[in-house]
């Protein structure tokens, strides 16, 4: 039995990861081709128990995507399991008149590059916060990236969702926060938020 040598074993085992890093990437950069369908984000938040109840519309972002060599599909049902796990037993429906609802006028996933290891997906956000009777409570916009990149495929949406959501949920608190009782209208970035965020 032949014995190797450490330093090319070690060499081996380094030529070894990197397919796997890059697979984790969501992309491989080989060619292959990736389809991610509906998965089950948990935000990091935290709502307080006499926090109203919110309700989602999400019906102007398409159900499937197509990215280069990444499809996504039922990208709503996505969304909608993220919202319920980000409000929990506040979650209402917007037909009820009973919430306050988030109303996501685009998500738009897309590619962004990591180096010389592959890419992973990041997502563009915009849409407002409104009241049960239709009135604006806050607008807000931002970039949302997965805080670990490196993550394969499901996971990794599941990772950039949760962090748009987090963002998007404290810009309402701090808007919130802010707002005089006349109701005047306050925008709120939503892009600067703590990792675990409280309404």
């Amino acid at each position: 039995m032949m014995a190797r040598n450490p330093s090319s074993l070690a060499s081996l085992l380094v030529r070894l990861s990197v397919p796997f890093l890059v697979a984790g990437a969501v992309v491989l950069t080989t060619g292959c081709s990736v389809t991610v369908g509906a998965v089950n984000p948990r935000p990091n938040v935290v709502v307080a128990a006499d926090a109203p109840k919110f309700s989602l519309d999400a019906n102007q972002v398409p159900d499937t995507i197509e990215l280069d060599r990444v499809t996504l599909q039922k990208f709503r049902t996505t969304l909608s399991r993220g919202f319920a796990n980000a409000v929990g037993s506040k979650l209402s429906k917007p037909e009820a008149h009973d919430s306050v609802v988030l109303v996501l006028d685009k998500v738009e996933p897309e590619m962004s590059n990591l180096g010389n290891i592959g890419r992973f997906v990041s997502m563009r956000f915009r849409g407002r916060w409104m009241t049960p009777d239709n009135r604006l409570i806050a607008e807000f916009a931002g970039v949302a990236q997965p805080r670990n990149p490196t993550e394969s495929g499901k996971r990794h949406i599941e990772d950039v969702v949760e962090v748009m959501y987090e963002r998007i949920i404290g810009g309402l608190d701090e808007a919130l926060r802010r707002e005089p009782r006349d109701n005047d209208r306050h925008p709120a970035s939503g892009v600067s938020t703590p990792r675990q965020t409280r309404l």
